[in-house]
């Protein structure tokens, strides 16, 4: 699947989710395209692109995960596909390619985090982004999309407030990034 054909399929999850405003009006579309969503070549989605393929793929995992979680307690699909596709959105504009040939060589390096000024997290950087763009989120949805910044320690401790969509999205995103790292390691095989 091309660059091309992954936004298409990311475009109908964002439309699906009704967020009330077009992708173009929260982020620069060609720079969507070409963001990685790591700077490490062993987290498998240090590529340009990798944050589409990467929100397909919690997506898909999300959606194998759903008939289990609406036994327990429902959550609005709507809603779910919402944080997938926003969730990430602030990677857009952190990470350039690296020019430091030996961090590339010996540390696998491939981007490096830009000079903004200011340091986010990747979930505060999406609702900032979408704040900005007039996006209002339940404080489900707020929870969700700050989930993937708290530490293994910090998540643990979470563990009887968390909601079932902060759940399920963590989920669904160690899922994808596991199936990722899963392909680079076999990509180094195959070379």
């Amino acid at each position: 699947m091309t660059k091309e054909e992954a936004y298409v399929k990311y475009k109908e999850i964002f439309d699906f989710a009704e967020i009330g405003k077009e992708v173009e009006e929260i982020v620069d579309v060609n720079l969507l395209m070409n963001t990685p969503a790591a700077p490490s070549l062993d987290s498998g989605v240090a590529y340009e692109g990798a944050v589409l393929f990467h929100t397909l793929m919690v997506w898909h995992f999300a959606n194998k995960l759903l008939p289990i979680y609406n036994k327990i307690a429902p959550i609005d699909t709507k809603s779910l596909a919402k944080v997938i596709v926003l969730h990430q959105l602030g990677k857009v504009g952190m990470f350039e390619p690296n020019t430091d040939e030996w961090q590339i060589k010996k540390l696998g390096k491939a981007f490096a985090f830009t000079e903004s000024g200011v340091c986010l997290k990747n979930g505060e950087r999406s609702k900032m982004m979408c704040g900005n763009a007039g996006i209002s989120f339940t404080p489900e949805e707020y929870e969700a999309m700050s989930i993937l910044d708290k530490t293994a320690e910090e998540y643990e401790n979470m563990t009887k407030y968390r909601t079932h969509l902060s759940t399920l999205l963590k989920m669904s995103s160690d899922m994808a990034y596991a199936v990722a790292r899963e392909r680079y390691k076999k990509s180094l095989v195959n070379e």
